[in-house]
């Protein structure tokens, strides 16, 4: 069976073709969706910003430039991605919940804990996931995620080249390990507390 490429739907959407818009929907709906579900937004949110993106991306075709081959997917997340921003921004939420409600799937943490070498402890990374600047977590979320390029990374971004997606990644990834090593040493105090404070129970109770 022959599946047109998105530049293809593009053009035709470009002319009028509402099916290939429909398509092109169909197609990237779910890539969208996860991508504002791994942004904190819970399902409902998530399912209206990704139907407002579509919508957002419809309004723009006219601008759009399409190139041969161009994949339509990172200027949809671009849009996704903006609306996610606008949305955390009206709502004034303090980004300090559990890294459960922050919608990271194991699948992701799994990629950044092989980053780090650190294959027996994705729970840490989700927590460290947590703490670090939302600009981070959104370009972890699109690295390891949604598995963009860095290219389409900086597309999405808004970032002017590849080297600066690949620098902030790396202080990104820095600020992960060094989040990580600080809940290791909290972890160990709370850990130590305990065992102190059960020996001096037992103590006094012999």
């Amino acid at each position: 069976m022959f599946f047109p490429r998105d530049d293809e739907l593009v053009r035709r959407a470009q002319r009028g073709d509402g099916g290939a818009f429909e398509a092109l929907h169909r197609r990237h709906f779910r890539a969208v969706w996860q991508c504002l579900f791994r942004q904190g937004l819970g399902p409902d949110d998530a399912d209206d910003l990704a139907a407002e993106t579509f919508v957002r991306a419809y309004r723009a075709l006219p601008k759009y430039r399409c190139d041969e081959g161009t994949p339509f997917l990172p200027f949809l997340l671009r849009i996704a991605t903006n609306q996610a921003r606008d949305h955390w921004r009206r709502a004034q939420v303090e980004r300090e919940s559990p890294a459960e409600e922050l919608g990271l799937a194991d699948s992701a943490a799994e990629v950044v804990v092989g980053e780090l070498a650190r294959e027996d402890e994705i729970a840490r990374v989700r927590r460290a996931l947590a703490e670090l600047p939302e600009a981070d977590r959104q370009l972890i979320a699109l690295c390891y995620e949604q598995e963009l390029s860095r290219a389409e990374v900086a597309e999405v971004l808004g970032k002017p080249s590849v080297s600066a997606v690949t620098s902030h990644l790396n202080r990104a990834l820095t600020r992960l390990k060094s989040v990580m090593e600080k809940l290791d040493r909290q972890a160990a105090f709370a850990l130590d507390a305990g065992v102190g404070a059960a020996r001096a129970v037992q103590r006094s109770g012999d």
